[in-house]
């Protein structure tokens, strides 16, 4: 029976599996690169059932005024944490010199982490509110994000499925292991 590990981040919880598993910020490559703005989500896993990489960034935008939280700066925040984890998955898979230090540190924590292209999620589990309706509000903001997104899910064939901004109730319906 594999061992799991339990995170708390942003007043939600996260368990994952060991070995399976990695956060870019652990990474001495990362921790390196990360004051030349470069941006990271907080957790990756390899799920093998699917051969897939899920990246997953976890907020809290409860106590934010509803104007902070569907503002322009938010979803261009989660857009360019996006945007770099694409582009540190890109240097590993062209084996840059970056790349393959990267993928080193990764391995050491995820040792089933594939070094080839694979399928991928990007996955922003926001908490809002309190409102009558966050999903509504957190639907405008996804469309939003794929939006800003189009380009770069097009260059690694990414369909409007692979990127989510959801609300942690319903984390659960995407089989993500996240609860509040």
């Amino acid at each position: 029976m594999p061992t799991h590990q339990t995170y708390r981040e942003s007043d939600l919880t996260i368990t994952l599996v060991d070995g399976e598993h990695f956060q870019f910020e652990s990474c001495a490559t990362y921790i390196r690169l990360k004051g030349q703005n470069l941006k990271e989500m907080d957790f990756a896993w390899w799920d093998s059932t699917t051969n897939t990489i899920w990246f997953l960034e976890l907020k809290d935008y409860s106590r934010l005024p509803l104007i902070e939280q569907l503002s322009d700066g938010f979803v261009e925040e989660l857009a360019k944490k996006a945007t770099d984890v694409l582009l540190m998955l890109s240097s590993i898979w062209i084996n840059s010199l970056k790349g393959q230090q990267l993928c080193s540190d990764i391995l050491s924590f995820c040792p089933v982490f594939p070094t080839a292209r694979q399928q991928l999620k990007l996955v922003f589990v926001v908490k809002i509110g309190p409102y009558h309706q966050p999903q509504l509000h957190l639907e405008t903001l996804q469309t939003k994000l794929r939006n800003d997104l189009r380009g770069y899910m097009s260059l690694f064939d990414l369909t409007i499925n692979d990127v989510l901004l959801i609300d942690p109730s319903t984390a659960p319906n995407f089989g993500l292991p996240v609860a509040p």
